[in-house]
């Protein structure tokens, strides 16, 4: 699977604003740990998520902002409509 293939089968799958380990996503989404993680880190760069780690050293990865980007900009004609 490619990387846009991964990003939409987890955003599907995933709860925004809920702390989600690799494995988390993994069985929410029914992708391989290895892919998991792969479409973790894809859609922390495209939405600004953050990364947290807990005192066991397993990575949090959360989505404050959903799968939204509202930092964007939009056309002119858009935000009018």
């Amino acid at each position: 699977m490619n990387d846009d293939q991964l990003t939409a089968l987890l955003e599907d799958s995933l709860e925004a604003g809920r702390d989600v380990t690799v494995a988390d996503a993994a069985a929410a989404s029914g992708l391989s740990l290895h892919d998991a993680e792969r479409g973790l880190h894809a859609l922390v760069s495209r939405y600004r998520g953050q990364l947290r780690v807990t005192e066991q050293g397993e990575i949090l990865f959360r989505f404050p902002h959903g799968f939204t980007t509202p930092w964007a900009r939009r056309p002119w004609y858009r935000s009018a409509a």
